[in-house]
């Protein structure tokens, strides 16, 4: 077996670095923890370290004397050699590795030093508990057992809220899928109702997930958006039918996972100073997050197309023109006009659309929704195909986001059961 010394010197216990409340997470873990107890055949028991009461799961002398040292040089400001735990943690995972429960129980019995970093802003060291000590033991483990796998979806999760809560939403989200992807491959189903799968699908149903506080931030910021499709008439869309008709549907997976991670990223940028906003970089930026939700109506509109001979936007679009109740007039000529126009001068025929100037191929004016999905198609072309700065871009950010918005819940109301 391989030897391991890791000598850490934890950092002494501080005031709270951020000025953030977090007793509702802790909280929120500690009901958790109560309610596992009740069911799992596994105990705890209570221990009193300097002062301090932490329950730990039974996991068999020595490694829970290992977890007691972890604990007692932390609270005292000691060194923690980790060689033991290393060591004592491989002859566990020889005889446990198949048991995922059990497995869960010894992630679980690093979560006291996790949330206790967390619930005083130090997410960073926070991460350090699960990526420097529970993973880095187990991907150890895994490379010298070839084709035994442990359950690793705990501690991805917890890093993942780490790493989010740090700002850092590319590992924090990568982290959060391959949660999931362990869930599914233990539990043997593609929708596991595990914390993981409610994040990624935003579930704030499910009670049983320590960042449920994230998933109901941006599930206030989507039902926003939603109220404003209503409120300018588009339509009578609310968030639980969304949620019946998109989020929970399994053929929608790739979708849902990218509009979800989308939605992430556009309530962190939207509570960002828009003084900083105001310049090359952000223009560029905000087209960007405008042409990744023209991918998911995208995606959503092949869905529901069946004709084959279908390959273009305009395509897709023109199909939930004709399909929705009652039709739109907006035909194949319309958009191919827009095409042009769009190609000639971007700029100009945005203004115009978002002033209501712009005529279709009849010379006719577009309803407001006609007029979201042409802005939808100038979007789509505009960001798979350009590079380039544009301050109608910046000065109306907002509005043009609701209306791709809109064009998505419209094809969500109209087209999905």
């Amino acid at each position: 077996m391989e030897s391991a010394r890791l000598s850490i010197k934890f950092s002494p216990i501080s005031e709270p670095s951020y000025e953030v409340p977090r007793n509702e997470q802790i909280e929120r873990w500690n009901e958790i923890m109560s309610n596992r107890r009740l069911q799992t055949p596994l105990t705890q028991s209570q221990y009193n370290i300097v002062g301090r009461m932490i329950y730990l799961w039974n996991l068999g002398s020595p490694l829970t004397e290992d977890f007691l040292e972890m604990y007692s040089t932390h609270y005292t400001n000691g060194i923690f050699d980790a060689s033991g735990l290393f060591n004592n943690s491989f002859d566990f995972f020889d005889a446990n590795y198949q048991n995922s429960d059990v497995i869960n129980s010894y992630f679980e019995n690093y979560s006291i030093l996790w949330t206790e970093f967390m619930s005083s802003g130090r997410y960073t060291e926070a991460a350090k508990v699960y990526e420097e000590f529970a993973l880095n033991i187990v991907w150890r483990w895994e490379r010298q057992n070839s084709g035994k796998l442990l359950h690793k979806g705990t501690p991805y999760y917890f890093l993942g809220v780490s790493k989010i809560t740090m700002g850092d939403l590319d590992d924090g989200f990568l982290l959060m899928h391959q949660a999931l992807e362990e869930d599914k491959r233990t539990f043997g189903n593609q929708q596991p109702p595990t914390p993981a799968y409610s994040f990624v699908t935003l579930d704030d149903s499910n009670q049983s997930q320590f960042f449920i506080v994230r998933v109901k931030q941006t599930s206030n910021y989507l039902d926003q958006r939603l109220a404003e499709y209503r409120r300018l008439g588009r339509g009578s869309l609310t968030l639980p039918v969304f949620k019946t008709k998109f989020l929970k549907k399994a053929q929608l997976e790739e979708p849902i996972f990218y509009f979800v991670v989308l939605l992430h990223r556009l309530l962190s940028f939207s509570v960002l100073e828009s003084r900083i906003k105001n310049n090359i970089l952000g223009s560029l930026h905000e087209t960007s997050l405008l042409f990744s939700l023209t991918l998911v109506i995208d995606a959503t509109l092949r869905n529901k197309d069946t004709n084959t001979k279908h390959k273009y936007f305009r395509e897709f679009l023109a199909y939930l023109a004709q399909n929705c109740t009652p039709p739109l007039t907006f035909t194949d000529a319309d958009f191919r006009k827009l095409s042009r126009d769009f190609e000639q001068n971007f700029s100009q025929i945005l203004r115009e659309l978002l002033e209501s100037r712009y005529r279709c191929q009849s010379g006719g004016a577009l309803s407001p929704i006609e007029e979201d999905i042409a802005l939808a198609h100038g979007f789509r072309n505009f960001g798979a195909h350009k590079i380039e700065y544009q301050a109608e871009i910046i000065n109306n950010f907002d509005s043009i986001l609701q209306r791709l918005f809109n064009v998505l819940f419209f094809a969500v109301e109209h087209l999905f059961p």
